[in-house]
């Protein structure tokens, strides 16, 4: 019996050398860790998600999606600050090394993690000096990277659970199969006495919203099982429940169906900005759905136009080719005491109905956060 286990053994692991061992126990599908990198106070986590099977087409918001959770940057026992400062996706076939077309990607989202942690626990950290929310960076067609300006970062804990959630689409294919996995970088810094402080930023996004009518024609996102997992806040769904923005109420959509034709909303987004204090706006993108134009952001106290983020669709197809992006290292100003509009701008070319969002993303200076204590160990 003994020698039958022996020969048992070594073929497989004669079989697990062609193989892999991953795909001998059924698992070359699953998300995973595949590289960490380090080079001086630089330092990357590499993942890939699940594969996805696109077997018809699968419209914004409704195709196969998959959490890789509770990852930590640097490890379980390494409680050094650190401060995230990008991250990057790209589509891949199933095997995880060849890039195919990235009108796959549906979004993706670098959250804190569901078990474990919470935007109250983080910002405890700091002394509840920072004001994160859930998500620390979102992903979008078009704007699959998200590259801070040299000397700014989020501010974690480098064993903090994060969680990392991707979801595909397929607008285009209804005629054959298509698996589709996201491979993605996330890059941090650590402090060192050779290096400046870097400055602290928190995000926020501002969303463009319908109001539903008797006879409107809202869309659903994702049911909310995870703070990262829809779109955006779900109907009604209050910022205490999970973290997103204030509760819109169960007569607003962020999801929502423009006619053929041109097409402008304006929104007051005055309390999902929600400053905690003046400060300075360092980086800004945007999402909008195919046929979208422009997001605009107005300080509406100032009169002045902030912000104008465009978008750009592929020319072949259906799909967000290009999100423009603003780098803004002197940054720029924003008050509490201010009012603030988003004018979102589609132009439904088609003869049909088609799906909308509209969303801002601003990363702000956190400067309640001295650099001293940012760069402190807990407990120090």
């Amino acid at each position: 019996m003994k020698q039958k286990l022996l020969v048992l053994a070594a073929s497989l692991l004669l079989v697990s050398g062609y193989l892999g061992v991953d795909r001998l126990l059924g698992a070359p599908d699953r998300p995973r860790v595949l590289a960490r990198t380090d080079d001086g106070n630089r330092h990357s986590v590499t993942l890939l998600s699940a594969t996805y099977r696109l077997d018809r087409l699968y419209p914004s918001m409704t195709g196969p999606y998959g959490n890789l959770g509770n990852l930590t940057l640097l490890g379980k026992g390494d409680d050094r600050r650190v401060w995230v400062t990008g991250i990057r996706t790209e589509a891949v076939d199933r095997s995880g090394t060849h890039p195919i077309s990235p009108e796959f990607f549906c979004h993706a989202n670098l959250t804190l993690a569901e078990r474990g942690n919470s935007p109250a626990l983080h910002n405890a950290l700091f002394d509840d000096r920072t004001h994160l929310d859930w998500r620390l960076f979102t992903l979008v067609p078009g704007r699959m990277e998200v590259r801070l300006p040299e000397g700014f970062g989020i501010p974690v804990l480098a064993s903090e659970p994060l969680d990392f959630l991707s979801m595909s689409l397929n607008l285009n294919v209804p005629d054959r199969e298509v698996d589709v996995r996201f491979r993605t970088r996330i890059d941090f810094v650590t402090a060192t006495g050779d290096t400046p402080p870097v400055k602290p930023l928190f995000r926020r996004a501002l969303y463009g919203y319908e109001t539903v009518s008797g006879d409107g024609e809202p869309m659903a996102c994702v049911e909310p099982t995870h703070p990262g997992a829809s779109c955006g806040p779900a109907l009604g769904l209050a910022a205490s429940e999970k973290g997103f923005v204030e509760s819109l109420g169960k007569t607003k959509a962020i999801h929502w169906m423009v006619a053929p034709g041109r097409y402008t909303l304006h929104t007051d987004v005055t309390p999902q900005m929600d400053l905690p204090m003046d400060t300075t706006v360092h980086y800004v993108t945007a999402h909008l759905h195919p046929y979208g134009v422009s997001l605009t952001l107005i300080d509406r106290t100032a009169a002045d136009t902030l912000f104008v983020l465009r978008s750009k669709d592929f020319e072949d197809k259906i799909g967000v080719e290009r999100m423009e992006e603003l780098e803004l290292p002197e940054g720029v100003p924003v008050y509490r005491d201010h009012e603030y509009e988003l004018v979102t701008d589609y132009d439904n070319r088609t003869e049909g109905n088609v799906d909308a969002m509209a969303i801002l993303y601003l990363y702000l200076a956190d400067k309640d956060l001295p650099p001293g204590l940012a760069a402190a160990n807990p407990g120090e």
